[in-house]
């Protein structure tokens, strides 16, 4: 059965730690890490966004060029980038009209969803893709957390440079990049901070 206080251990146990120690992050963790953001929401479960991990060592340094040579990326034991694919939505809508034929959603797929995205600006479909990529980008980051790892999203990048460092197009938005491993104290700017609840939640 799930327990409540385990989830809200790992949520409070995420900060955004932006130094890390020398601490590798092993394979098996970063696959179940990955795999845990593949079962973020999604919008229509279009799934328009790709997860990119800079392994490649002759790289990084580049990568974290690209991040604008924040410690967050430079000491990170590895570094994740989020990308928004609104380019993808045609492609990933037929694929779904295929994988629920005969099924009640078959008509969504088919009809009714090409119909509504079709009908979408450019700039809608950049903020649409947004929003699904920055969902799998906090499950991952809560997954982070749950192997008893530290993160830290980095929005200041060069999305340019990560395009071409990618060989993304131009349509392919830079949601974030996350650094992840082991958080060392100074990492953390202070204690932790949020507004009271009464300016942010509210009964309706």
């Amino acid at each position: 059965m799930l327990k409540h206080e385990v989830f809200q251990e790992i949520v409070g146990a995420r900060r955004a730690v932006r130094k890390f120690d020398d601490s590798p992050v092993s394979a098996e963790a970063m696959a179940r890490i990955l795999q845990a953001a593949r079962f973020a929401p999604s919008s229509s479960n279009l799934q328009c966004w790709e997860v990119y991990w800079a392994r490649d060592k002759e790289r990084r340094s580049a990568f974290d060029d690209a991040c604008l040579g924040q410690a967050a990326a430079s000491t990170a034991a590895e570094l994740v980038f989020f990308v928004s694919r609104p380019d993808l939505w045609q492609r990933n809508v037929k694929k779904l009209a295929a994988e629920f034929a005969g099924t009640p959603g078959a008509g969504y797929y088919a009809d009714a969803l090409p119909a509504a995205m079709a009908a979408y600006s450019e700039a809608d479909l950049s903020e649409w893709a947004t929003k699904s990529c920055a969902l799998a980008a906090s499950q991952f980051m809560l997954a982070v957390s749950s192997e008893g790892l530290d993160s830290c999203p980095m929005e200041g990048l060069n999305p340019d440079k990560v395009r071409k460092l990618l060989s993304l197009p131009t349509e392919a938005g830079i949601t974030m990049a996350v650094g992840l491993g082991k958080g060392v104290p100074e990492g953390l700017y202070g204690d932790r901070f949020r507004f009271p609840s009464d300016t942010q939640i509210f009964e309706v």
